[in-house]
């Protein structure tokens, strides 16, 4: 949490993991960040950070205790694995910019996971929250958008 925190401030180089839905990423991402369903071995064998993030931080943290788990990962690397303490939530809260995932263009649009939780979102500051939901999600929740 701290790494990815000074990481980020600094804009220091680094691998950006999204742990969160495919369907969640195509609403935004943070710029230059990459689906964790695509990171390979030689993207985290490259000698730099490496910050997971999703909704509020849950999913991330699980990645990043997955991976430490895995046999063989050195202590070198779970030493430059971390994830953003909030998510993608705080992420917004802080001002930090979202893409777009299909055109790399800024948006203000932001998935919140779940109805519950678009309360953590910062819809005061102009993000658009959606949770909309498809027919495979979890509980059959309707499509909802929030913003000021």
């Amino acid at each position: 949490g701290q790494q990815a925190h000074k990481v980020l401030k600094e804009r220091t180089k680094c691998l950006l993991v999204d742990c969160r839905t495919e369907f969640e990423q195509r609403v935004s991402i943070i710029p230059n960040a990459i689906p964790s369903s695509e990171v390979t071995v030689d993207h985290l064998l490259q000698n730099q950070p490496v910050i997971a993030y999703c909704c509020l931080g849950i999913c991330s943290a699980h990645w990043c205790h997955q991976l430490a788990q895995s046999e063989w990962v050195s202590k070198e690397l779970i030493d430059r694995v971390s994830y953003i303490i909030g998510g993608v939530a705080a992420w917004a809260h802080a001002g930090g910019p979202l893409v777009d995932q299909a055109t790399n263009k800024r948006t203000q649009r932001i998935h919140c996971w779940s109805l519950e939780l678009a309360q953590c979102f910062p819809v005061k500051t102009g993000y658009e929250v959606t949770c909309a939901i498809t027919s495979s999600s979890p509980n059959g929740q309707r499509d909802a958008n929030y913003s000021t």
